[in-house]
């Protein structure tokens, strides 16, 4: 899923659960990855990407540039919002 399209986590089929633990830098829950039921993992862009030094969230089966991964990743900002519209945050 593309940071553009977000009615995804609107959708009362698509079961979103903690996982007990928090983003370090953020402090948002962690959640299990509504694409493939894996952990939620938070992280910091580099320097040299495209959008450096910003926190983002994404699947841990997330891996960039690899067919077939699970391609669930937002920006904190965005995940937040997500966390709110799910009644989470």
């Amino acid at each position: 899923m593309s940071q553009g399209s977000s009615s995804w986590w609107g959708s009362s089929s698509v079961p979103v659960r903690l996982i007990g633990k928090f983003g370090k830098r953020t402090g948002y829950p962690l959640v299990i990855c509504p694409f493939c039921g894996d952990e939620v993992i938070e992280l910091l862009s580099g320097p040299g990407a495209k959008n450096p030094n910003k926190v983002y969230l994404k699947c841990c089966q997330n891996e960039q540039n690899v067919t077939g991964t699970c391609g669930f990743y937002l920006f904190a900002d965005k995940y937040r919002r997500m966390l709110t519209n799910i009644n989470i945050g």
